[in-house]
């Protein structure tokens, strides 16, 4: 299905409380079955920022060379802009906690690109406690991890994604904390 057919789609959910009802239907197991699977989520989280009025890149592939007949050498899920910050997205709908391997191969992504860039993993459920030990060693330290349950929190308020994510990297650069959790973390940040 096309990206722009995927946004069109995701646009109807047009509050947060249709966002949420959504979201606790991904959560639950219960995707429609219309959404290509793991693209209903990637969608959902572009979507929260895009009603909090940041500018959102909705997911795109990038050909080698930058030619568009050239192979495609990456398919990026989105990218966010906030208080002058990029974020690259990364999202990861699997049944179980997301290993290191998508951290690593966001490295890689952020690599190539002006190092103010920032990754941030979005995983609907959790992460490997090897993958949150091994994150806090990258240096430098650019990628924020996101779990579902923090999802759940943000999506209770309209700027919620927005503020946490806010709230995610003022922790991260005053605690080198890339896996701290707003739903239940007590850092003052």
């Amino acid at each position: 299905m096309a990206s722009a057919d995927l946004k069109k789609r995701i646009a109807t959910y047009d509050t947060t409380a249709k966002l949420r009802t959504f979201w606790k239907k991904l959560e639950s197991g219960n995707a429609p079955t219309t959404w290509p699977a793991g693209l209903a989520y990637e969608y959902l989280i572009l979507q929260a920022f895009a009603l909090c009025g940041v500018d959102v890149t909705w997911p795109y592939e990038v050909p080698m060379y930058d030619r568009p007949s050239e192979p495609i050498v990456e398919q990026i899920d989105g990218l966010v802009w906030l208080d002058g910050v990029c974020y690259l997205v990364e999202a990861k709908d699997l049944a179980q906690n997301v290993d290191f391997d998508p951290i690593a191969k966001l490295r890689s992504r952020l690599a190539r690109r002006p190092s103010p860039i920032v990754g941030v993993v979005f995983s609907s459920k959790g992460f490997t406690e090897a993958a949150k030990v091994m994150t806090r060693f990258l240096s430098p330290q650019t990628i924020l991890l996101w779990e579902g349950t923090e999802l759940t929190k943000a999506l209770q308020t309209a700027d919620g994604i927005c503020d946490g994510l806010r709230k995610k990297y003022r922790v991260a650069m005053k605690y080198a904390m890339p896996d701290f959790n707003i739903a239940t973390g007590q850092v003052d940040a």
